[in-house]
């Protein structure tokens, strides 16, 4: 099997009969411009004639980015066969269809797909929906890739896979200090380090790039972990049937962390207050068809502190206000006027902030954590309207994300209303 690491998550695997292409974000920004990709890679890198399915592992916009599918050519979107976990599509679909993309295939939990003559698939639904795409190539036996990108596997979920899969050969894993583990728990031959080909990219959050896990010290963790580790540079080509040298690659890495010091970083725009109110009030509109009144009238008031225009603000999602307020109080969040728009903008904007280093939290009482259960709940589309509600499908996601949020709940409960 043979592997092309484009950039970041992006990724050509080709076996016998089938070309895969995962997760293109190939240039640009992402997450409120938080993020950035270095180095970057272009379409001319892509046999975009070979390859015949497209796998998104999940919607963060690292993953799932819409302005690199959108320079994909049009007969590319129209030919492709875009591969997805099976739950939560509907938006995904639907955002990909108004792109041109036209051939989908749905992937079931720990269900294989015979996609070609000689080659299966296999998808795994981990937590926070993320997506693991196993590759079997029958004609090469014991060739078997493991793309988890993203995904937190731990030892159960580990024990799942190996037990679906057998033998794994090659894991992609995301630059992280749990890969040997991962590694040791799937019972791999070898590691691919990906995932990480980021930088934080605005001059409000580029600190962060001084804390970052590189692949250097993670290729160390895990040589010293006993685990065997390929290490490809953005552009490198690997055949998963030969060894791969990776010590000429760790002085390039170290010349590219240096380098991400020096890139030009994203000044922030400034958002002003009444643009601010008009997104927030977009947002109660969309959250009145999403969740069941009851719900949302019991989400307290949440105070925000917006740096570039030293206000603070109050909003409620129950009474659909958004104000400002001189009274001396502690907020709940900080944060920038760009970033707030963004959050009330899109259904993943919570968590982006933290993904991205773009806020801070200063007081997390009961109020602000009843509000981020709605936006955990939006993320993952568990809605409670009776249209959602009622459905054998929405109630099963509402009580899954009750269970995987027991522990939450239960904190929040105790908490003495304020």
């Amino acid at each position: 099997m043979h592997i092309q690491f484009l950039t970041h998550a992006s990724a050509v695997v080709s076996t016998t009969d089938a070309v895969i292409w995962s997760d293109p974000w190939l240039s640009g920004s992402t997450f409120a411009g938080g993020w950035g990709v270095h180095p970057e890679a272009s379409l001319s890198d892509v046999d975009l004639d070979a390859v015949q399915y497209l796998y998104i592992s999940h919607e963060h916009p690292d993953h799932l980015h819409f302005p690199t599918l959108r320079q994909l050519p049009m007969d590319f979107r129209q030919r492709v066969t875009v591969l997805y976990q099976s739950r939560n599509s509907d938006d995904v679909l639907a955002a990909l269809r108004k792109l041109g993309f036209a051939r989908f295939r749905l992937l079931k939990h720990r269900a294989w797909v015979e996609l070609t003559a000689h080659t299966s698939i296999y998808c795994y639904h981990a937590p926070c929906l993320d997506s693991c795409l196993g590759i079997v190539d029958h004609r090469n036996p014991g060739s078997t890739v493991l793309n988890v990108n993203d995904a937190n596997l731990d030892n159960a979920r580990c024990s799942e896979i190996r037990a679906d899969l057998g033998t794994v050969d090659v894991v992609l894993n995301q630059v992280s200090f749990d890969a040997p583990s991962v590694q040791k728990a799937l019972g791999a031959r070898l590691t691919i380090p990906f995932a990480c080909s980021m930088y934080y990219a605005r001059t409000d959050n580029e600190s962060f790039n001084r804390t970052l896990l590189r692949q250097p010290e993670l290729y160390r963790h895990m040589t010293e972990a006993g685990c065997e580790v390929a290490l490809l540079y953005p552009g490198d080509s690997f055949d998963t049937a030969e060894r791969f040298d990776s010590l000429p690659n760790l002085e390039r890495y170290e010349a590219l962390i240096q380098e991400i010091e020096r890139l030009e970083k994203q000044v922030p725009r400034v958002v002003q207050p009444d643009a601010l109110g008009a997104a927030f009030r977009k947002l109660c509109a969309e959250l009145r068809t999403e969740f069941a009144w009851p719900m949302l009238a019991r989400l307290g008031p949440v105070i925000a502190y917006v740096r570039d225009l030293d206000q603070t603000f109050v909003w409620s999602i129950p009474d659909c206000t958004f104000a400002e307020i001189t009274d001396d109080v502690e907020p709940h969040i900080e944060l920038r006027s760009d970033v707030l728009a963004y959050m009330f903008a899109n259904t993943w904007g919570r968590e982006a902030l933290d993904i991205a280093g773009l806020i801070d939290v200063r007081r997390r009482d009961r109020a602000l954590q009843w509000n981020e259960q709605i936006w955990w709940m939006r993320r993952t589309h568990t809605f409670t309207t009776a249209r959602h509600l009622f459905t054998k499908r929405g109630a099963k996601k509402l009580l899954d994300w009750a269970y995987q949020h027991r522990q939450q709940l239960a904190a929040i409960i105790r908490i003495p209303r304020l």
